[in-house]
């Protein structure tokens, strides 16, 4: 493939200012559609930070079940997202603030990187088409101004690979691989899937021996390099884990109630949807036979073509190529597994998940059309333009679409004052068909309610503070209140609160804090069955048009 040379400098200068255009445009675009910058994920990663600039270590409040426990550790993420936060913070700014900081950082910097990683493989051109695809995908333009680890982990692991691609042939230094691998392991401190990077590289040095790229020495010297800097990276949370927990992987979670193939389907849909950027991708998985016949005769073409220009590859591009399938193949097998494993949520996989994998996706795609020492026929050409004129109205389709949903959302709520007065007419249209945009109008709410904080501050340190939405409260005020979750109605609300007040030290005070989820909101007037269904025990604190406190009698 030829490509016409541009200074680097200056492309990365013009991909820089893309990934800012994207992170400017995706506040805009979503900060009304999907208002509350944060998942209940990132809660656990603020507070961690939080605990730790506290000097209370690298931990989290508990469940409300977890009556006499105030601080625990955590095992199902890594800490390495909360070490990045706390280090930020310390700059002046708070957790959530760092968080944010992070999350747009990222955003900006995801174009260069995903063009650094791919420029081995591609040239210069093919990588920055592929970058743009993946940056425009509906998963980082849904996802990416949220504070979570996707993003930085997918900025780490680009890097390592795109390290790792520049220093793969012998006569490359080894200093290469090694930093290679610490990006990995570091990267492996913030997601558990990291270890799909690490299963990845170590089988493409065996590929790339069993396909001659390397011979043996070559394979294992460099491998071997290359894994010792991963452990070294990753040896922080290794020891982190041993000592704590005793293991390697502390990795827990309930059972999956949900069978392979129903996560297999969920995840090829999630997968599709955010290749192509149009929302009827993610149901073809379900028609089991058309999928299986356009797919299978689609994935053939696409190893045929491969196949072919595989003589035509360098050494390096080739030892790149493996890489990415086999990260690609590493990644999606893993999801699959730990959702048929582990309980993720009661509908599976969540939509964000394929952000790590649909760029390696659209790299694999254009490799079939590039090689060094061809240039590429008219049909493939033709192809080439047919494929990115689809992929690119998936895109256009997509972010009109949420544009639209955007304003309907904006101009839905804008009589929401305050929460004692129902839903607003213009809303109801807009719950009856996404009733989840209710719970993230609410959310929205209950973080603006600025007098929260000071009042929180005025309750006993020692209190025992459990409420709804627990984990938006705990992210704005930094005050340790334990989640209620699945209330359907105020009766349930009491219910926990009772059973809570069994079972702490009577001479602890008990409160809940309460902001009505969206299905209590929708009841005639939440404040008053609330105070209705109020036990015998409890009185009423405080309340505002927006939330109410109880206090619990001591016993």
């Amino acid at each position: 493939m030829t490509d016409t040379s541009i200074p680097a400098a200056r492309t990365y200068f013009w991909l820089l200012l893309l990934g800012l255009l994207l992170t400017l445009s995706a506040e805009a675009l979503f900060s009304n559609h999907y208002p509350f910058p944060f998942e209940e994920d990132s809660a656990t990663y603020v507070e961690m930070a939080r605990n730790l600039r506290l000097g209370q270590g690298l931990k989290e409040t508990p469940s409300v079940e977890a009556y006499n426990q105030d601080l625990i550790d955590v095992s199902v993420w890594p800490p390495g997202y909360s070490v990045l936060i706390w280090a930020i913070a310390s700059t002046g700014l708070t957790e959530t603030a760092a968080a944010r900081f992070i999350a747009s950082a990222s955003l900006v910097l995801l174009p260069s990187l995903l063009v650094f990683a791919l420029l081995p493989l591609l040239g210069r051109r093919l990588a920055i088409v592929v970058a743009v695809l993946s940056v425009l995908s509906p998963v980082v333009m849904r996802f990416g101004y949220i504070a979570m680890t996707d993003l930085p982990f997918l900025l780490m692991a680009a890097f390592s690979l795109g390290l790792l691609f520049r220093y793969s042939t012998p006569e490359r230094a080894l200093q290469g691989l090694f930093w290679s691998g610490i990006v990995a392991g570091l990267a492996y401190t913030l997601r558990n899937a990291g270890t799909a990077v690490f299963a990845a590289v170590i089988a493409s040095f065996f590929a790339a021996w069993i396909t001659g790229i390397l011979n043996r020495s070559q394979a294992i010297l460099r491998g071997g390099v290359w894994v010792l800097g991963a452990l070294l990276g990753a040896a922080p949370l290794i020891a982190k884990n041993l000592i704590v927990f005793g293991s390697l992987q502390p990795y827990s979670w309930p059972r999956s109630q949900l069978g392979f193939l129903f996560n297999l389907r969920q995840y090829l849909g999630l997968q599709l949807r955010d290749f192509g950027g149009f929302h009827s991708l993610a149901q073809f998985p379900w028609h089991t036979l058309p999928f299986v016949i356009v797919g299978g005769i689609l994935v053939s073409l696409l190893a045929l073509t491969l196949v072919r220009i595989w003589p035509g590859w360098s050494p390096r591009q080739r030892f790149a190529l493996l890489t990415l399938l086999l990260y690609f193949g590493a990644g999606c097998a893993m999801l699959i597994l730990s959702a048929t494993l582990y309980k993720f949520s009661d509908i599976g996989l969540s939509p964000r998940y394929p952000i790590q994998y649909t760029w390696l996706m659209l790299a694999i795609v254009m490799a079939a059309w590039a090689s060094t020492r061809r240039t590429i026929t008219l049909t493939g050409k033709i192809t080439l333009a047919l494929v990115l004129s689809v992929l690119v109205m998936g895109r256009i389709a997509y972010l009109h679409n949420e544009f639209s949903e955007a304003k309907d959302a904006t101009d839905a709520y804008r009589g929401l004052a305050d929460l004692t007065h129902g839903l607003p007419a213009t809303a109801q249209s807009l719950y009856q068909k996404h009733p989840w945009t209710l719970d993230a109008q609410l959310k929205r709410r209950v973080a603006e309610d600025t007098s929260l904080t000071a009042t929180l501050q005025r309750l006993p340190k020692q209190a025992y503070l459990i409420g709804y939405p627990g984990y938006v409260i705990r992210l704005m005020t930094g005050q340790a209140v334990r989640s209620i979750y699945n209330s359907a109605t105020p009766e349930d609300v009491w219910l926990v609160a009772i059973k809570t007040r069994q079972h702490i030290n009577p001479h602890r005070p008990l409160y809940l804090i309460f902001y009505p989820p969206p299905i209590i909101f929708m009841s005639a007037d939440w404040q008053q069955a609330m105070l209705t269904s109020m036990p015998t025990g409890f009185s009423l604190l405080e309340r505002t048009p927006n939330r109410m406190i109880f206090q619990a009698e001591m016993r």
